[in-house]
């Protein structure tokens, strides 16, 4: 039985290994020599790899329509970047007068409230970044309030920001924050 499915074209073989779980796919490379030459190199099984190895997700802020190769190659530079700390961009959140700097943090998302009489302004910002490719992007929305305000709560993995006032909450999908 393994011998028959040895004996099919390599990119078929690829594509049921990527159908595995990735501790699969490793302990296919122990097998035989012939499949761990065909996942030590395939490009896109070893990106499933390596993504594993760094905790991501090819999800859908991913740059799909890099090359895998290129693709690879960020995730061993993100990987590094953060095994040697080398911090190579600075950027400073501007200080608005009035602001509770910064009220939320989530992945690359910083939420900046600014009190102004009756209304809250949020002042929201995506902060760039070269190595996982993401552009940077502001916004500011101003909400009506008639109640105190007590704070807010960001979390970029649903893409959803919540301010709580006396009353209650106000959730903002992401459609209303982030482009």
């Amino acid at each position: 039985m393994t011998d028959s499915l040895l004996l099919l074209p390599t990119e078929i073989l690829i594509g049921i290994l990527l159908a595995l779980e990735v501790g699969d796919i490793l302990a296919c490379t122990s097998t035989c020599k012939h499949l761990h030459a065909i996942i030590v190199d395939s490009l896109q099984l070893q990106y499933e790899i390596e993504l594993y190895a760094s905790g991501m997700l090819d999800g859908a802020r991913g740059p799909h329509t890099l090359p895998v190769q290129e693709r690879l190659d960020r995730i061993e530079r993100y990987t590094a970047a953060w095994e040697q700390l080398l911090w190579t961009d600075r950027i400073s959140l501007p200080h608005l007068a009035g602001c509770i700097s910064p009220a939320a943090v989530s992945g690359d998302v910083v939420v900046l409230p600014q009190l102004d009489g009756t209304a809250v302004s949020m002042h929201v910002q995506q902060i760039s970044s070269a190595l996982r490719a993401v552009d940077e992007y502001y916004v500011a929305q101003s909400t009506p309030t008639s109640s105190p305000f007590f704070g807010i709560q960001l979390d970029s993995a649903q893409d959803l920001l919540v301010v709580s006032n006396g009353c209650g909450a106000i959730l903002y999908p992401s459609s209303c924050y982030v482009a």
